[in-house]
């Protein structure tokens, strides 16, 4: 029995068909030594790749970053160019201008012109106010003519506060001045612009246009000519683009 067992076991050792741990082989030397080099392979041609085209990628690592460097310092200067045009619509000087009281020659009852109130709603003042204007009798829904009067004194005004520009027409006549208390076919008009400096060094613009005809002018006309105290204001009817400002 003992010979039985022992031929049983090398008869299942020798065999090819065995699944005994003892019949797997063991890698060989050369099989070992190549899994340990490829990687070590993989990296030496990644450096070996980079070396030759080291100029390459040097360069385009220079372009990405100037042109990261330049879109960083284009959207930058576009911020503080949108806060400063902020700051400026905040701060920068704002002029009205609103017809007032008109001038009337007492003794030839004749229209000589109107006074303006001019105020600065802004938080800077305006500088180097000059005023181009017109002002006639003109038929109801005509076209205004070209500017002829000029008001050059360079003033100035702080904000909130006020001026009172006198402006000056030539002498209307009694026909002209009837038509304008009866105010159905004609209407006094004054129009015009208030040029401007800020305190940002930009030239500013305000346009003007105003028209005054009816009873209200008549009774205040009347009240002159009996040297009466004035009504508190002429009713003007303010025209399109009046207040325009740039």
């Amino acid at each position: 029995m003992i010979l039985l067992a022992i031929f049983a076991t090398s008869i299942a050792i020798s065999s090819p068909h065995s699944t005994s741990p003892a019949a797997i082989p063991e890698p060989r030397s050369d099989e070992r030594q190549y899994e340990n080099q490829n990687p070590s392979s993989s990296k030496n041609a990644f450096l070996n790749w980079c070396d030759k085209y080291e100029v390459v990628i040097t360069l385009s690592a220079a372009i990405a970053v100037a042109v990261f460097t330049g879109l960083l310092t284009l959207f930058t200067v576009k911020l503080w160019q949108s806060g400063e045009k902020h700051s400026e619509r905040e701060l920068r000087a704002y002029l009205s201008i609103t017809p007032g009281r008109v001038l009337i020659d007492k003794d030839k009852s004749q229209i000589r012109g109107a006074v303006c109130v001019v105020k600065n709603h802004g938080r800077t003042p305006a500088f180097e106010i000059n005023f181009l204007f017109g002002i006639s009798v003109l038929p109801i829904g005509a076209e205004l003519p070209a500017t002829t009067g000029k008001i050059k004194e360079n003033m100035a005004i702080f904000p909130e506060a006020h001026l009172f520009p006198n402006f000056w027409a030539h002498p209307f006549t009694s026909e002209e001045t009837a038509k304008v208390m009866e105010g159905k076919t004609h209407r006094l008009h004054i129009w015009g612009q208030a040029t401007y400096r800020d305190a940002f060094g930009k030239r500013r613009i305000t346009r003007f246009s105003a028209s005054l005809g009816g009873k209200n002018f008549t009774d205040n006309f009347h009240a002159v000519q009996q040297g009466k105290p004035l009504l508190p204001k002429f009713s003007w009817t303010f025209e399109d683009r009046h207040n325009d400002a740039t």
